[in-house]
């Protein structure tokens, strides 16, 4: 891990990030809500398809994080992971928190020790139910995050090059051997059914940045083959898409127009829209329907206020706090490495 890797800024991959954002959220809104708000009604349009936009994020996660990974130093990459996810999570789950037990438009609780453990994000490491039921993808990002790290800490350079074969391979077993890999070692070594999407996310790095290479490209359709495995078909031309999509995106010269404002505007926000929209949209809709209001208008009313609530979260608490803690933990890093540093032996 070096400061020597090309600075890349691709606003299509804010646009998948806001696509995929978007996609979680329809889903949730259109087939979800009446798991938990039951007395809602959803529109009578079911996105079905939407569910994959966590695929879509893992993918782009793969790429993103090696990418930071060769750009930074270790302490960097921790302080910017850090600074980068918790902010704005703890504020999401304190509000989700607060709804959940002052409303009763959802079917859904947690207790106070369980939101407490949900403060570190570690809740699905130890078999605690989540504030909110999007933090699942949060481990397996944790522990992509982990495993990487670990493996370029150890390997180096020279092994990035089989970690998405490995990671694919990890997706397929996982496929048969699920019962008998102990929890979490799953997560964290790889060994589960979304290791194939963060391998894919690798992969066209590689091609990115390295050039062509036929092991690397063959990453591309062996993903959506995998996923074969878990949803048949339908995950198969899902994800395929999404595949394509990200190809598109990674590999390609394309600029984005003026047309595309909006979904990078949406890639901006999307991590605080993905871990606010649910339970916070489902007390919304169900509390209008109750007053009277319909299904599409209600719906209507929840997805600009989720996009109000998450631009406001984005730019007035986790970009504004994101960047005061990344000073105060990168001075704190260098004090800390100066006295480590004059003990070390000169040679």
């Amino acid at each position: 891990m070096s400061g020597e890797a090309p600075k890349i800024r691709l606003q299509s991959l804010d646009i998948m990030r806001g696509l995929a954002a978007l996609a979680v959220l329809l889903f949730h809104y259109s087939v979800i809500l009446p798991r938990f708000a039951p007395a809602a009604r959803p529109i009578p349009i079911a996105f079905e398809a939407g569910g994959y936009g966590v695929h879509l994020f893992f993918v782009v996660s793969g790429f993103v994080i090696l990418m930071s990974l060769e750009r930074s130093t270790a302490s960097q990459f921790l302080i910017s992971r850090f600074t980068r996810l918790y902010p704005v999570y703890w504020l999401a789950c304190l509000l989700t928190f607060a709804v959940l037990t002052s409303s009763h438009w959802i079917a859904y609780s947690v207790s106070a020790g369980e939101f407490l453990i949900n403060l570190t994000m570690m809740q699905s490491f130890v078999r605690v139910g989540a504030v909110d039921g999007v933090y699942w993808s949060l481990a397996y990002e944790l522990g992509f995050y982990a495993f990487l790290f670990t493996a370029l800490r150890l390997g180096g350079a020279r092994i990035v090059s089989i970690l998405p074969h490995y990671m694919v391979a990890g997706a397929a077993l996982f496929s048969v051997a699920a019962p008998y890999i102990p929890h979490p070692l799953h997560l964290l070594l790889m060994l589960n059914q979304y290791a194939d999407l963060f391998g894919c996310g690798l992969a066209l790095y590689l091609l990115r940045t390295r050039g062509f290479s036929l092991a690397q490209a063959a990453i591309l359709p062996a993903t959506p083959l995998v996923e074969a495995l878990y949803d048949g078909w339908h995950g198969l031309i899902v994800v395929g898409l999404i595949v394509l999509a990200m190809s598109f995106a990674c590999l390609t010269r394309w600029q984005p127009g003026r047309l595309a404002r909006p979904l990078i505007w949406l890639g901006g926000i999307s991590y605080a829209l993905y871990l606010t929209h649910q339970m916070l949209g489902y007390a919304l809709i169900a509390h209008l329907q109750e007053l009277g209001v319909g299904p599409w208008v209600s719906f209507a009313v929840a997805l600009g206020c989720a996009l109000l609530l998450a631009h406001l979260l984005t730019h007035y608490w986790e970009r504004p706090v994101s960047a005061w803690m990344k000073r105060r933990l990168t001075a704190w890093a260098a004090r800390v490495r100066t006295p480590l540093a004059a003990r070390a032996p000169s040679g």
